[in-house]
């Protein structure tokens, strides 16, 4: 989820290669644009990051915790409090 919202074309040309079609429908590319980039204050942050930390937002420090101990229990280590993921420690490849 996490590289489709930040990296949406090239995230869904990787999945199509994964399932062996050599390039995605035209309609697709179209539809899926590069994040423009906003400025808040001093920092330069895109509209994938802002969405990507909703949830950063919408829950306390408790349930982040207690969300993580029980990704952790499950051995989902690559999630933390990061926006993404580690992905390669979940296999992830690069296009």
């Amino acid at each position: 989820y996490e590289k489709l919202v930040k990296e949406g074309e090239k995230e869904v040309e990787r999945l199509f290669n994964e399932l062996g079609e050599n390039r995605m429908p035209r309609f697709m590319s179209r539809r899926l644009k590069t994040p423009s980039m906003l400025a808040p204050g001093s920092e330069l942050v895109t509209k994938a990051d802002q969405q990507l930390s909703k949830w950063k937002k919408a829950l306390s420090e408790k349930q982040i915790d207690r969300i993580l101990k029980i990704v952790s229990d499950f051995r989902l280590d690559f999630y933390t409090e990061e926006l993404e993921p580690d992905y390669e420690n979940i296999g992830v490849k690069d296009i």
